[in-house]
C-alpha cells in the first residue's frame, strides 16, 4: 500500500531530517509530513520523502523495483498512525 502521503505518480523513497533531504539527488524530490519507522510508529524530526515514478524508474529500474515491492508490503493505518 502506499505512503498515505504519496500521489498517484510518486513513490515513497525514504525517511529524512531537513540537513539530509539536500543530499536527495531526485529532481522531482518532494517533502511531507509525516514519518513512520517500519513498525508503524511515528518517527518525530523526521519527514517522507517522495519522487516521481517515472523519474526513479528512469534513472534507477533496480532502486525502483525495490521501492515498489517495499511500498507493497506496507500497510497503513492513518486513523492510529500504524503501518505494518
Amino acid at each position: 500500500m502506499k505512503h498515505p502521503e504519496a500521489k498517484q505518480f510518486e513513490v515513497f523513497i525514504t525517511n529524512s531530517d531537513s540537513s539530509g533531504y539536500s543530499n536527495i539527488g531526485w529532481k522531482t524530490k518532494r517533502r511531507g509530513e509525516i514519518a513512520y519507522d517500519k513498525n508503524g510508529k511515528v518517527m518525530p524530526g523526521l519527514f517522507p520523502v517522495f519522487a516521481d515514478k517515472t523519474e526513479v524508474q528512469r534513472e534507477s529500474p533496480r532502486s525502483y523495483a525495490i521501492l515498489v515491492e517495499n511500498e507493497r508490503k506496507a500497510v497503513y493505518n492513518v486513523q492510529s498512525n500504524v503501518c505494518s
